[in-house]
């Protein structure tokens, strides 16, 4: 017996275990990932190259096969975080979101606190046509100036009957 409609449904679980099996026999996955994966991630250096001449921001751009982090520091050679009230990774994102691409924010990969990763993920279907217009919105979203809208504003919330609320709105 099931709890929920679509948790640990037989049925669905079976189809499930069938399309792994399937994945798993044709090597669809693998065979993807090994022939595309590196190409993306070459482009995505390319890419981000025009970035980094102006931004000098990239540290680092690593990843496994679709599942690519872009580490983002404040200076290259110590590999300094930016500061974190920046909230660089959501303003990546916001831009990036506001001219439809949807990536991945990541903050505080450094010590909990501090850290700008943002993780793109296409999917193993993705044509190169859609790997290009990927990795070319990416760059385009990654240059200043990032948006301020996109750093939510945290604050306590007055007469809350509990002491430890707080409330987060976007300025």
């Amino acid at each position: 017996m099931t709890g929920h409609t679509f948790t640990a449904h037989t049925l669905a679980c079976a189809a499930g275990a069938a399309v792994q099996r399937i994945v798993e026999r044709d090597g669809l996955v693998r065979a993807r990932s090994t022939e595309t994966a590196p190409a993306l991630q070459q482009s995505l250096r390319d890419a981000l190259g025009a970035v980094d001449a102006v931004t000098q921001s990239v540290g680092d751009i690593r990843g496994r096969g679709f599942f690519i982090g872009i580490e983002f520091v404040a200076d290259r050679a110590t590999n300094e975080p930016f500061d974190p009230s920046l909230a660089l990774h959501l303003r990546i994102r916001r831009q990036s979101l506001d001219h439809g691409l949807i990536c991945y924010p990541m903050g505080g990969n450094v010590d909990g606190t501090r850290g700008d990763t943002v993780i793109i993920a296409p999917p193993y279907n993705a044509s190169a046509d859609d790997l290009d217009q990927i990795v070319q919105r990416f760059a385009t979203r990654c240059r200043p100036p990032w948006p301020k809208s996109a750093v939510p504003d945290i604050s306590r919330t007055r007469g809350s009957s509990s002491a430890g609320a707080r409330k987060i709105t976007s300025g």
